[in-house]
């Protein structure tokens, strides 16, 4: 799969910045989400009814997809946690309601799959269209459904994340286990084509999401592997963890690597690995390196690891 066109809303200028990766800036507890004005992007009647959760992913996608120009064959969102400001107003209606009919609305606007749902309503898109929603997973299990459409002979396909900050219903410093975190959210989308488009556009080499992992180096060594990879052939690794041990761990593995820490530019939220996938894209659409690696250890006991290959020198 190569990476023609990526597109995120995040705590950094990543909004129509071809130069993502040399404009990042490490950030503190109290720089907020930077967002584009949505009302040049989306049509305003539908704009009123959207969360922002479904503000950042369409504006992403339709970013991605030049306005409405291109039609991909599957839209694929991976979330965490859907439409937690939604599911909020729709539980508070139950009881405030008392037991009586509700509207559907809030019910409809609070499901997961409301993202990509939009998304196809405001591009007329009836094609596959599906929601992933596996943890700090989310993300790379979309991707891994992209893999699997194009090899039954899937062209182009447009894939993303999207989580918003809801801190009522989710504790995320509580899942994580660590009170230091600064609880955030993002929005990421690709356009994903099965052939080479242009030469500088970077490969998805390989996925990963796994589970229950005990010996986090090992595994990472095994996925490399099946590649006939070695840690000292990454030349970029991009990687989260909120897990001390893990995390100069992956410090140490990487040393002769450009190491990026998402923490640094991005805060918590579980499907943070897409804004990973995009600062790898743009280091290889922007240097000679080769391969890049995204480490997707939020969560201590999930790994997600995402092999991304540049196979021309650009400079």
């Amino acid at each position: 799969m190569y990476i023609t066109k990526a597109a995120s809303i995040s705590y950094q200028d990543s909004f129509q910045n071809e130069a993502l990766v040399e404009d990042l800036k490490t950030i503190s507890k109290e720089n907020a989400l930077i967002e584009p004005d949505y009302d040049h992007i989306i049509d305003a009647s539908a704009l009123r009814r959207m969360s922002s959760v479904v503000k950042m992913a369409v504006a992403s996608a339709l970013e991605c997809i030049n306005q409405k120009e291109l039609n991909p064959e599957a839209i694929i969102v991976g979330s965490a946690h859907g439409c937690p400001y939604n599911t909020k107003r729709f539980l508070q209606s139950i009881h405030t309601r008392k037991g009586k009919l509700l509207s559907p609305t809030p019910f409809m606007l609070s499901t997961h799959n409301s993202i990509a749902g939009q998304i196809s309503l405001l591009t007329k898109n009836h094609c596959y269209n599906i929601t992933h929603t596996q943890n700090s997973l989310s993300f790379e299990h979309a991707l891994i459904d992209a893999q699997m459409l194009m090899e039954e002979g899937v062209e182009e396909i447009l894939v993303g994340s999207s989580d918003e900050l809801e801190n009522d219903i989710y504790d995320h410093n509580l899942k994580l286990n660590n009170l230091l975190l600064v609880n955030g959210e993002g929005a990421s989308f690709f356009l994903l084509r099965k052939h080479e488009h242009e030469k500088s556009s970077p490969e998805i080499k390989d996925i990963a999401a796994i589970t229950f992992v005990e010996d986090l180096k090992l595994t990472i060594e095994q996925f490399l592997q099946k590649h006939q990879l070695n840690i000292s052939d990454i030349t970029t690794a991009v990687y989260s963890s909120s897990n001390e041990t893990n995390k100069k761990l992956i410090q140490r593995s990487f040393s002769n690597s450009l190491l990026y820490d998402l923490h640094q530019y991005a805060h918590s939220y579980l499907t943070s690995s897409s804004l990973g996938l995009h600062i790898a894209y743009s280091q290889l659409k922007k240097t000679p390196h080769k391969y890049a690696l995204v480490i997707n250890n939020i969560i201590t006991e999930n790994l997600g690891l995402i092999l991304i290959k540049q196979n021309h020198v650009v400079g």
